[in-house]
């Protein structure tokens, strides 16, 4: 992802809405991952914007697709949605089935899309051209 990843999430598969969302770096997302290494992304700081640390481009597909997700599920549960809610809502909502990885060895777990959905992960969320 270079600069920023502007292809639209489309979020409420399922309820008759879809939103159309942007993922941007954010300066924000970068402290937050400084501080905690598994905090890589974030929603509700920004209207309809999945902000993202720039420690996000160097992850593998399988991660960027997990994570972007997850995020999706918080947006589709509101600023009250836990962790385990919003992958909850993903998981119903888009179909998906998000699963936690290391991301090295000492590394914190992170949501994960297997190899095998991926592309089933970038067109439910709408992500077809963009550069992941």
């Amino acid at each position: 992802m270079a600069g920023e990843l502007s292809a639209p999430c489309l979020v409420g598969i399922g309820l008759g809405k879809m939103r159309r969302l942007t993922v941007k770096h954010c300066a924000m997302a970068d402290k937050e991952n400084k501080i905690h290494p598994r905090q890589l992304a974030h929603v509700f700081h920004r209207p309809n914007t999945i902000c993202v640390a720039r420690a996000f481009d160097c992850l593998p597909t399988g991660f960027k697709l997990g994570l972007l997700a997850h995020e999706c599920g918080h947006i589709l549960g509101g600023p009250r949605a836990g962790e385990i809610r919003a992958n909850q809502l993903a998981e119903d909502r888009l179909g998906l089935d998000i699963r936690y990885k290391d991301l090295g060895p000492g590394a914190p777990s992170v949501e994960w899309i297997p190899r095998s959905d991926y592309m089933k992960a970038i067109r439910v969320m709408g992500l077809e051209d963009s550069e992941l």
